[in-house]
C-alpha cells in the first residue's frame, strides 16, 4: 500500500500538503505512512523555493500556470472545467493502481477525476488539517516546540497581502497592530510585494520586495515573528517554524497553521485587540 497526497489548488494547500509528508515521513518508521505529493506543474517554483522539488511528482504541461479549471469553477467557467476534469482524470490514471490518493477534501469533483481508485480525505473531526493529515498517517505527535515569548522577540514583519482579496488585512487593523506593538517598544516592518496596493498609513515602517517565491520565503525565515493574513505566508511560517499570529475576516480553525491553532494565537478583523491580550499573556 502506497499513499499519494495530490494538492491541485492554492499555494498555500501545497506548503501543507508538503509539511505534512515531512511530517509523515520524519515522524512514522512505518513505510507505508511515508506519503508522496503530488501537485500540477504550476506549483514547481514553489516547491524549488521550500526545497522539495525532488520529492514532489508534478503533472501537467509548462503551460499550466495556475489551479486547472475543475478546481476553480466560479471563475473559468463550466466548459473549461470540463475539459480540464478530462484531461487530470487522463493523468492520474497513469499513476500505478496500487497507489491510493489523498484528498484535503475527496468529494464527487475527486472521484469523478479518479474512478476505481480508492480515495481517502482528511478527516474535520480533526480540527484542524494539520491535525488531520497527522491522524491520517498516524504519525506520532509533533515534538512540543518552546513556549513563546514576546521578549525575545527582535525582528516582528507584518504580511498583510492575499492574492484573496477579502482577506488582505484592512488599514485601520494595521494601524491598531502598529499601535500595539509600539506600546511595548517593538517596531513593526510590514512586507508587501511587488505589485500590491496596500493601504497604510504613513509612518509605518514597510519595504517591498520582488515577487517571488525565494524572496517570499528568505524574509520570512529572516524574521523573529510573524503577523500575517490567512493566505500563503502563514503557512509558510509554519513550514519553518516561525512563530506568529494570524488576522482572518471570518473564524477559520481547520485552515489554521497548526501552532496558531494549537496557541489561540489569531483574530478577526473586528477584534484587533486580541493581539495585545494575547502578548500579554506571552510576556
Amino acid at each position: 500500500m502506497a499513499f499519494s497526497i495530490v494538492t491541485l489548488k492554492a499555494f498555500g494547500d501545497f506548503v501543507i500538503a508538503c509539511h505534512s509528508a515531512r511530517a509523515a515521513r520524519m515522524q512514522s518508521p512505518v513505510a507505508i505512512h511515508h506519503p508522496a505529493v503530488i501537485a500540477g506543474e504550476y506549483m514547481r517554483p514553489l516547491a524549488a523555493a521550500l526545497g522539495v522539488e525532488s520529492e514532489v511528482a508534478f503533472i501537467g504541461s509548462k503551460q499550466w500556470t495556475d489551479v486547472p479549471a475543475v478546481f476553480d469553477v466560479r471563475k473559468r467557467g463550466i466548459i473549461p472545467a470540463l475539459h480540464s476534469l478530462i484531461e487530470l482524470r487522463a493523468i492520474l490514471k497513469k499513476f500505478p493502481q496500487d497507489r491510493e490518493f489523498v484528498f484535503d477534501n475527496a468529494g464527487i469533483r475527486e472521484f469523478f477525476l479518479c474512478p476505481h481508485r480508492k480515495l481517502h480525505h482528511i478527516p474535520k473531526a480533526s480540527g484542524n488539517i494539520y491535525l488531520g493529515y497527522q491522524q491520517f498517517f498516524q504519525s506520532a505527535p509533533k515534538p512540543a516546540s518552546h513556549p513563546f515569548s514576546f521578549t525575545s522577540v527582535k525582528k516582528v514583519i507584518l504580511i498583510p497581502g492575499s492574492r484573496v482579496a477579502s482577506k488582505v488585512i484592512p488599514k485601520s487593523v494595521i494601524d491598531t497592530i502598529h499601535h500595539i506593538l509600539a506600546e511595548r517598544g517593538h517596531s513593526l516592518t510590514v512586507v508587501t510585494l511587488e505589485g500590491e496596493s496596500i493601504d497604510f498609513s504613513k509612518g509605518i515602517h514597510s519595504v517591498c520586495i520582488p515577487r517571488t517565491f525565494d524572496n517570499l520565503i528568505a524574509t520570512i525565515r529572516a524574521s523573529d515573528w510573524m503577523i500575517a493574513a490567512d493566505s500563503l505566508p502563514s503557512h509558510i511560517g509554519e513550514y519553518f517554524q516561525i512563530p506568529q499570529f494570524i488576522f482572518t475576516p471570518h473564524t477559520i480553525n481547520f485552515m489554521l497553521p497548526q501552532s496558531v491553532h494549537e496557541s489561540g494565537a489569531w483574530a478577526m478583523f473586528n477584534d484587533s485587540q486580541k493581539l495585545a491580550h494575547w502578548l500579554d499573556a506571552h510576556p
